[in-house]
């Protein structure tokens, strides 16, 4: 089982807590942006291990709720998922905590 999340480096090479860059990515609107670089890479990845590919259970992969109301991301999310060795039924996509928080009522 893997799960992916995304991390930043900051001027000094230390990490940058999500909880900082994720809620500005969503409020200025360019969460998809990150997204998109969050399934290139992470498909790259398993792509270029397919032993690992063959031994895996299940990834998890973080998305911002807004990605997903974006119909440009969305297409972009297909293709790349139609065109990866990696199969679908071992991927699961999950939207963020501050999506579902803000979609209650």
């Amino acid at each position: 089982y893997f799960e992916i999340l995304v991390r930043i480096r900051n001027g000094y090479g230390d990490y940058v807590s999500p909880a900082l860059f994720i809620p500005a990515s969503e409020r200025y609107n360019i969460a998809h942006w990150i997204d998109k670089q969050v399934i290139t890479q992470t498909l790259e990845w398993f792509e270029q291990r397919p032993e690992v590919i063959e031994q895996l259970g299940r990834c998890s992969i973080n998305l911002s709720g807004q990605s997903m109301g974006n119909q440009e991301f969305i297409d972009f999310l297909l293709e790349r998922l139609e065109s990866s060795t990696l199969p679908c039924e071992k991927i699961c996509l999950e939207i963020t905590e501050t999506a579902a928080m803000s979609n209650l009522d």
